[in-house]
Order: structure tokens, then sequence, then C-alpha cells
């Protein structure tokens, strides 16, 4: 619970104290690279399923499927982050 008290403040505060360009920016930037991390994790993938003569272990793919996680996670985050209902009039 003080997570998310701390949080909604922190959140808060930094919500009103950046401009509404500057979201929007790191928001395309995290949704862009949460697309590359995802999209370089699942072709690693692939090219491992696809190789014959490489060595496999227990954590054999661990690492893509990592990459995959974290970039959806970051799309979905640039996306929910994103100021949809924010006054037009920038300063």
């Amino acid at each position: 619970m003080i997570f998310d008290v701390l949080f909604a403040v922190l959140f808060g505060w930094f919500e009103y104290r950046i401009p509404i360009k500057v979201k929007r920016r790191l928001c395309i930037f995290g949704f862009t690279l949460g697309a590359v991390l995802a999209g370089v994790g699942w072709m690693r993938e692939q090219d491992r399923k696809n190789c014959t003569s490489c060595y496999t272990d227990m954590y054999s793919g661990f690492v893509e499927a990592m990459m995959i996680l974290l970039g959806v996670m970051l799309m979905f985050l640039s996306i929910w982050v994103w100021p949809w209902f924010e006054e037009h009039n920038e300063k």
C-alpha cells in the first residue's frame, strides 16, 4: 500500500511538471524501442529454433523471451501513459 501511495504522489508530481510535447515524444520513443526490442527477440528466437548445430541448454531461449516480454511491456506502458485528454495549449 505504501508503494501505491508513493507511486501516486510521484506520478502526480511528475505529471504536471513535464510538458505535453515531451510526454508525447517520450511515449513515441518508448513504443518504438519496445517494438524494436520485441522484434529482435522474436527474430533471435526464430533463428535459434532453426539452428541445428547450436548448443542448447536449460536456459536456451530465456534471453529472447525476456526481450519479447520487456518489449511488449514497454509498448503497453507507452500507450497507457500517453496524454490522451491533455489540453492542446502547450507552453
